[in-house]
């Protein structure tokens, strides 16, 4: 098969070098959230009134530590914008907010100059380009490598010493049914205790999950860290030992500087510490939900093997379909379920996830078989025409990314911020209290209108080009150049943002992530409809679907 090759070219004015800045914070407290604004703000500034520069954004690393490349997403794609020909020149702070990793920092380096994109690094003062950069970067980096590795044998110690004095310490605020004193002890949240204690007495009476979440949203109880409740949420409070007063020492652990956290499952000595803090339910109570989960997981796993008469199928994995069909009467998920699993009337069906329980939501379930053959049949109607699909996709990308759009919206924001400036100039200078609270008003209401603004401006610079777009799909869908007898392997996340379930009779099949999929409503702009018959309890259907390009 020969090799697709995909070249990405922008212009830019004769003279003028492609500049970004790479700015990252390794913490979200509030000091750096607004040295993070400013510096956006600053490099913003600086690069867009430069006449030799032409501004191509600020990569931003929010919250993300410096020793991996790999946690931070803005840097990633900084780096391949760079190497695939659209920026020239790269500015940071210092080589510290670069890379803390020696070996990730020269190799990117070499990378890039090799590549002809300059990296500048500000408090060093010293360019990529110079002679000796490569010396002088590599003294520096590690000693920045070394400083994250003192910082993590610092805190191992301190984990080690914690142990062999049997200590648990937890911060209650991420903890739901806790917070800390204004002594800084930790004490129970009774409301959200409530919501604990019920969890755990309605999971032992046999309550459904659904039913838990239904009865927790009838009283009231709302959780603290997302908007509604969800499955995983009370699953953690189930099995986490804190809710009995307890606390295990060393139940994960990191390995080495750059290690990912991981579940210690034996690497590393545990020990639980009891009556280390209020508990919210009982010991015997904890017990007995884990032994109940223990069992539930069993009996899941014993279910779960499929038999050889599934071989035949066009797909036999339940989680292929993952997260991509969803309802389009309530918006929650289809999930896959087996009805009378082993014996002759087995079948499997997709269902609402609403209706896990009893019936909510009016949408129907469907024959996951005929599911299958649909699916089947679309991906292949994309493989045998990939050109116009590609042709089609750049169309609808290039009308939902209106940069003119941006720049009216930008226009406007300037507008309103220049009025507030004017009246913040005007009493900034009067010494007096009552002016004084006047002038922390306007400034409260200018923060958020720059923020926007700046943002705006970035995602013009920044944001993925027609090319990087359609790049994404052509190197998915590269490698199939004829039709498919199997869904097993095919990246149907990769290529479908959505699948949306209208009804029993009617599925679109979203191709593409341009824009929003909320809107999408009927089948009324659906390209390539067909129909396909199927029957349920002896009755025949035809169940309509087509494909939209978003």
């Amino acid at each position: 098969m020969a090799q697709e090759i995909i070249q990405i070219n922008k212009a830019t004015p004769v003279g003028k070098r492609r500049v970004c800045a790479y700015t990252r914070v390794s913490s979200k407290s509030e000091d750096q959230e607004n040295s993070l604004t400013y510096q956006i703000e600053a490099y913003t500034k600086m690069i867009m009134t430069n006449p030799s520069y032409e501004f191509c954004g600020v990569f931003v690393d929010d919250g993300v530590t410096g020793t991996s490349i790999y946690k931070r997403k803005e840097f990633q794609k900084m780096i391949d914008k760079a190497l695939s020909g659209q920026i020239d020149l790269i500015i940071t702070k210092s080589l510290s907010r670069f890379s803390r990793n020696t070996e990730d920092a020269i190799n990117i380096l070499r990378v890039l100059r090799n590549n002809n994109v300059e990296v500048y690094f500000e408090t060093e003062n010293i360019s990529s380009f110079d002679m000796d950069s490569e010396l002088v970067i590599n003294v520096l980096s590690a000693h920045a490598a070394n400083e994250s590795k003192v910082i993590s044998d610092n805190v191992r110690m301190s984990y080690a010493k914690n142990f062999k004095d049997k200590k648990a310490y937890f911060n209650p605020e991420q903890l739901y049914g806790y917070h800390r004193g204004k002594d800084g002890s930790i004490v129970i949240d009774e409301k959200e205790a409530e919501a604990v204690r019920l969890i755990y007495d309605l999971y032992l009476k046999d309550y459904t999950r659904q039913a838990i979440i239904d009865e927790l949203d009838r009283r009231g109880l709302k959780p603290r860290f997302t908007k509604k409740w969800t499955f995983q949420a009370f699953r953690k409070i189930l099995h986490n030992e804190k809710y009995m007063g307890a606390a295990y020492l060393q139940k994960t652990f990191v390995k080495g500087v750059r290690g990912k956290r991981l579940k210690n499952d034996g690497t590393l000595p545990t020990i639980l510490i009891e009556n280390n803090h209020p508990a919210i339910v009982s010991k015997e109570v904890w017990l007995a939900a884990n032994e109940k989960l223990k069992q539930k997981a069993i009996q899941y796993q014993s279910q779960i093997q499929y038999d050889e008469k599934r071989e035949g199928k066009i797909c036999f994995n339940k989680s292929i379909y993952s997260g991509l069909f969803m309802c389009g009467k309530c918006g929650k998920n289809y999930n896959f379920k087996i009805n009378n699993r082993g014996k002759t009337s087995e079948s499997r069906i997709f269902h609402c996830a609403s209706n896990r329980e009893r019936k909510i939501c009016e949408n129907d379930d469907l024959p996951l078989d005929v599911i299958d053959i649909i699916t089947l049949k679309v991906v292949n109607k994309i493989i045998t025409n990939k050109k116009n699909f590609f042709d089609l996709l750049e169309e609808s990308f290039n009308s939902k990314n209106d940069v003119e759009k941006k720049k009216k919206e930008i226009q406007e924001l300037q507008e309103k911020i220049d009025v507030l400036q004017a009246k913040f100039k005007k009493y900034k200078d009067i010494d007096d209290e009552f002016y004084r609270e006047v002038n922390k008003a306007y400034k409260e209401k200018l923060k958020p209108l720059c923020m926007k603004k700046v943002a705006l401006e970035n995602s013009i610079s920044t944001a993925t080009s027609v090319n990087d777009y359609l790049y994404q799909f052509k190197k998915v869908l590269s490698p199939y150049d004829r039709t498919i007898s199997s869904l097993i392997d095919f990246p149907l996340n990769k290529v479908f943002s959505r699948v949306i379930i209208h009804d029993r009779d009617h599925i679109t099949f979203v191709l593409g992530k341009a824009g929003d999929i909320s809107t999408i409503t009927s089948m009324d702009d659906d390209i390539l409809i067909q129909a396909e018959p199927y029957l349920i309890r002896k009755t025949k259907h035809l169940l309509k679907y087509g494909i939209y390009i978003n």
